[in-house]
């Protein structure tokens, strides 16, 4: 029941950043999400509540609104509810002026992604997911796209990937697949991969803030998760954990899996 209350202050902190971005400004974006979330966490919650963001130097903790505990050297291994909010991905292109970014927001439990949502203001897309319920775009549920094969398939690479790929395993991808493209925001890109636009998502190394949303997202879409060794994306161990991973539409899961695990 928590996780679908958490759906509606989630949405509430994701429109709270958006309307703080008209501004054209990304000062504030964080603290109007964070006061969002936190007002509606406490006016039907007692329990405290860690924050992870990327407007907080370190993890933290709330006991209300306004009350702010540095909880950073048992963070890992808090398992009570969780809020990992990325208030602005894609900032650095949002600074260039161009407008590939949203704000993500995942609820976790004992170490477990309960709920998510992901909002892109530009082309006024809200993306949400609570576990085992499916994956919604406006309301509307969304899912995978059903390619069947790699020569089909739009691929989305990450600036990580692209920057430490093998050479001749990235020619391969290169070759194999019908599209390449890279996306400023991986929290969008695997929301992308969730409604069928996109048909596997490469990410390495990405901030925790930057893929949790998105992932839960795109698995409960009917995305299959993986390392790039190409096996399956084991569970998570720590809150705050970078991790390297593939989302890709099932049918084409082994293909891109043998080709993850030569990057």
């Amino acid at each position: 029941m928590r996780s679908k209350q958490a759906v509606y202050y989630m949405k509430d902190a994701v429109f709270a950043a958006a309307e703080a971005l008209q501004s054209k400004r990304t000062e504030g974006v964080c603290d109007a999400a964070l006061t969002a979330l936190l007002n509606g966490w406490f006016a039907e919650q007692d329990e405290p509540v860690a924050l992870l963001a990327d407007g907080l130097a370190v993890p933290m903790l709330a006991r209300s609104e306004t009350a702010l505990d540095d909880y950073s050297p048992n963070a890992a291994w808090h398992n009570g509810p969780c809020f990992a909010v990325c208030s602005l991905s894609g900032r650095s292109a949002f600074e260039r002026g161009l407008r590939d970014n949203g704000t993500a927001i995942a609820y976790i439990e004992e170490k477990q992604i309960k709920a998510a949502m992901v909002y892109d203001p530009s082309h006024a897309e809200l993306f949400h997911a609570v576990k085992n319920l499916g994956a919604y775009m406006n309301g509307k549920s969304i899912a995978v796209s059903r390619c069947k094969r790699v020569m089909d398939a739009y691929v989305s690479l990450d600036h990580g990937t692209l920057r430490t790929a093998q050479e001749n395993a990235l020619r391969n991808l290169l070759t194999q697949s019908q599209n390449i493209r890279s996306c400023a925001s991986f929290a969008l890109e695997l929301c992308h991969m969730a409604s069928g636009r996109i048909d596997a998502v490469f990410g390495r190394s990405q901030a925790f803030i930057d893929y949790i949303a998105g992932l839960l997202i795109a698995q409960e879409a009917g995305a299959t998760a993986l390392g790039l060794n190409g096996k399956p994306l084991p569970p998570m161990n720590d809150l705050g954990e970078r991790r390297s991973l593939v989302a890709v539409t099932p049918d084409i899961t082994q293909e891109i899996g043998e080709l993850a695990a030569t990057l």
